[in-house]
């Protein structure tokens, strides 16, 4: 059987069974943020042994390797699909590989085929993969020490994508699918920040919207601990809409000042006099959760 794969900037998806949409909502499967992008801008159907795709009649259309799609076409691998000003390109793997090596799909440094990271070498040209790292997205989040036990994989879906995956995950009540999700994001997150990029307020929040979301559904406050331990580790203030999302979700969820919690609280106390007004009105709140939380 043909397994299918999505390769979109650093992600790199396997095209499930059935339809999958691709647009700017959160709801499509592939999210695209681009304003160029409809909301649901074209659909994947994956079935038979074969992939298509379907123009949704969004107002800029899509191609397939520069050519207008109309209707539905069916894909080849390599093809390249360009959707606003977006490209994704399609690669099918004849192999019978197992799930968790088609998560670590990659491209042989040599000749560029695509390969599974647990292969010992590149099936087209035989080059030895031994000391290459694949991407990955089952990274792990340490709330005790508020610090990330880095894996030797690398996360590859973009932050908003996992956005996406998340709340997909939430609906479907996969819990730990969810938690997993998270907390690549949060990892995602901190390595960008870490290698100095710097990321805009509203994708940090999306990691409070995904806590939030998991928290209640869960009714578990242990997931608040997680937000906190992941704001220490950026050694930065929380954005002020997450603050404002934080203060309803501790009194809906029960949670209770944590290690965590005050840990983060003696970090920003540290680093405060460097604060600007508008942030030192957020530490202001901030301390305000004690309170709330006692």
């Amino acid at each position: 059987m043909k397994k299918f794969r999505l390769i979109h900037q650093n992600s790199n998806l396997e095209a499930p069974e059935g339809r999958s949409d691709i647009g700017r909502s959160i709801d499509c499967y592939l999210v695209l943020n681009d304003a160029s992008v409809s909301r649901v801008h074209a659909t994947i159907i994956n079935q038979d042994d074969k992939l298509l795709i379907e123009d949704r009649g969004s107002r800029n259309g899509c191609s397939v390797n520069g050519v207008r799609v109309v209707g539905t076409r069916e894909l080849d691998d390599g093809d390249s699909i360009t959707i606003g000003h977006q490209t994704i390109r399609v690669v099918s793997i004849e192999r019978n590989f197992e799930a968790d090596r088609t998560v670590g799909l990659m491209a042989c440094p040599n000749c560029k085929t695509w390969m599974a990271s647990a292969d010992d070498k590149c099936p087209q040209c035989g080059y030895t993969a031994a000391d290459i790292v694949a991407s990955d997205s089952r990274a792990t989040f340490q709330v005790d020490t508020g610090q990330f036990r880095r894996p030797e994989i690398k996360p590859q879906q973009p932050g908003m994508m996992i956005a996406g995956l998340t709340k997909k995950a939430i609906g479907m009540d996969r819990f730990e699918e969810a938690q997993r999700l998270i907390e690549n994001f949060m990892e995602l997150t901190i390595r960008k920040e870490t290698a100095g990029e710097e990321i805009p307020d509203s994708e940090v929040h999306e990691v409070t919207l995904n806590i939030a979301a998991l928290a209640q559904a869960t009714n578990n406050p242990k997931h608040v601990s997680k937000l906190f331990a992941f704001h220490a580790a950026r050694g930065k203030l929380m954005p002020r809409e997450s603050l404002d999302i934080l203060y309803g979700l501790v009194q809906k969820v029960g949670y209770r000042s944590c290690p965590e919690m005050s840990a983060y609280l003696s970090l920003m106390s540290g680093i405060k006099e460097t604060f600007s007004p508008g942030e030192k009105f957020i530490h202001r709140r901030l301390e305000g959760l004690v309170g709330l939380c006692s």
